[in-house]
């Protein structure tokens, strides 16, 4: 199957649900809100973007699409317009542009260290950077 042929089924699954049509940075999809209210959402994603994701994350189309589906009905808050993908991610924005990671340019302080935790708060992995040390 071809990018294009993907881009295509990809507005087909949306057009069952809510109105969408091909934009010149992705789709824009014009759907009815829990409120009754229409809202419309621009996905700014290329065909090959849109073939990256469903290909290498979900694995299959219809799962990825349904996957968009929820993000737009429950995750993408009314004040954002647009629904972002940059390396198979999809995160809600203000502009068309992916928006930053506010922990990007976060360094721990010398002898800090990173860890991961669960639901409960436990750190279940560690990793001490060293910062400073010898």
């Amino acid at each position: 199957m071809t990018v294009e042929r993907e881009w295509e089924r990809l507005v087909d699954h949306l057009n069952e649900w809510a109105m969408a049509r091909s934009s010149p940075q992705g789709i824009e999809v014009t759907f009815e809100q829990s409120t009754g209210v229409p809202r419309t959402v621009e996905l700014v994603v290329t065909p090959d973007e849109w073939s990256g994701f469903w290909g290498v994350i979900w694995g299959d189309e219809d799962s990825a699409a349904s996957g968009i589906r929820r993000q737009l009905l429950e995750d993408v808050p009314s004040d954002m317009p647009f629904l972002v993908c940059d390396n198979e991610q999809w995160v809600a924005s203000g502009t068309r542009e992916f928006p930053p990671d506010p922990n990007d340019d976060f360094q721990p302080e010398a002898g800090g260290e990173w860890v991961t935790t669960d639901r409960e708060r436990n750190v279940t992995n560690r990793y001490a950077d060293w910062i400073g040390s010898e």
